[in-house]
């Protein structure tokens, strides 16, 4: 039996699987709220006012709210520009970029995106469409709406709006510098935050590194869509050298959260290994544990040095080593049950997922 259960019964793993074949999902932000919680790193005071500062904006998440209100594109640029930090010196327009062999594939199905018709944008004065939800769900009509967008903000009738301010603005894999002087609109490339990655969610963490390193700017804000983007810069905290704030919640709830603080009260091994305990738990790529959410696997984490040490080394090597592999596989059995009942009971350790399969299999039988 133990043999047999090296291997799934089924078409999927269904502690991977829905039956549709498609990854499991749980909670990310459970762990955002413990955290905050635990260590208490909210800030009094409202940073996003202050002069020197420069705000990091998940474009992609900008966009859901803009509302179809507006008859034509023009009008719905002039929207979703006045809902940015109006105040801050510098702001980062940080978009996806949108590739045919993604690996967000199987999201778009879920979200049954392939049925968003493809609608062609072909100026300022093209009618917004009515159901605006729809529109979005197709990742074409997304890229045209930011390459519009880009061209629209580059346009001189911004160029007052773009006075004193440094806007940054991220189309597919290039970043351009829009500012306004006497009346038109200066449009520069920024090699320096060129990237080919996919998700803003990543790119977010080298606009945040370049916002640091120059020298007007006195602290960064993040407003992200989910806690992805809050784990990535505190795991990557100490490469930022200024203080870093997350700006989360909307209405009652908003608030910011001193990532600066927050790594500093943290050990520097768990901000490590607590964006490899994401992934490896659940993230935007990778499936969860069936009927495991993020707290427990927090908690085994904070407790286990080598599991510290072990996940900490996640992303840094093409390849797992062997006793890291026993680590997570250890970890993996205690996430799903209590190892010192299967080695009282069964007088075997609980370090190998084929045998604890094979004791919870027989556990269930009795």
């Amino acid at each position: 039996m133990e043999k047999v259960l090296n291997y799934p019964l089924s078409p999927v793993p269904w502690s991977l699987s829905s039956p549709d074949g498609l990854p499991l999902k749980t909670n990310k932000a459970t762990l955002l709220h413990k955290l905050e919680n635990t260590f208490n790193c909210f800030e009094s005071q409202d940073f996003s006012r202050q002069p020197n500062t420069a705000y990091i904006i998940h474009g992609n998440a900008l966009l859901p709210c803009l509302s179809s209100d507006p008859d034509i594109f023009r009008e719905l640029a002039k929207q979703a520009f006045r809902s940015l930090p109006q105040t801050a010196s510098a702001v980062h327009f940080v978009t996806d970029t949108y590739k045919t062999d993604s690996i967000k594939s199987c999201q778009c199905l879920r979200r049954d995106a392939s049925t968003a018709k493809s609608y062609v944008l072909q100026g300022s004065a093209t009618k917004v469409p009515k159901n605006f939800k729809e529109f979005l769900s197709n990742d074409g009509n997304k890229k045209g709406l930011i390459s519009f967008l880009c061209a629209e903000w580059a346009s001189d009738a911004y160029a007052h709006l773009l006075m004193n301010k440094e806007f940054f603005f991220v189309n597919e894999e290039m970043c351009e510098l829009l500012t306004g002087n006497q009346g038109s609109v200066n449009s520069i490339p920024v090699p320096d935050l060129y990237s080919s990655h996919e998700e803003a969610d990543s790119r977010i963490i080298l606009h945040c590194m370049y916002a640091s390193q120059q020298p007007t700017t006195e602290r960064v804000i993040v407003r992200p869509p989910d806690s992805d983007v809050f784990l990535l810069p505190l795991s990557l905290s100490d490469a930022i050298n200024k203080p870093l704030i997350f700006d989360t919640g909307s209405g009652n709830n908003r608030r910011q959260l001193n990532i600066t603080d927050l790594a500093a009260t943290m050990s520097k091994r768990l901000c490590d290994a607590i964006i490899g305990l994401q992934a490896f738990t659940g993230c935007n790529s990778t499936s969860c544990f069936a009927g495991k959410g993020k707290l427990k696997a927090l908690k085994m984490l904070q407790g286990d040095q080598d599991l510290q040490e072990t996940f900490s080394r996640f992303g840094t090597l093409e390849t797992i080593s062997g006793q890291d592999m026993q680590v997570i596989e250890t970890f993996v059995c205690q996430l799903y049950g209590k190892p010192s009942h299967i080695r009282v009971r069964y007088d075997k350790k609980s370090d190998n997922v084929s045998r604890a399969r094979k004791v919870f299999f027989q556990i269930q039988r009795e």
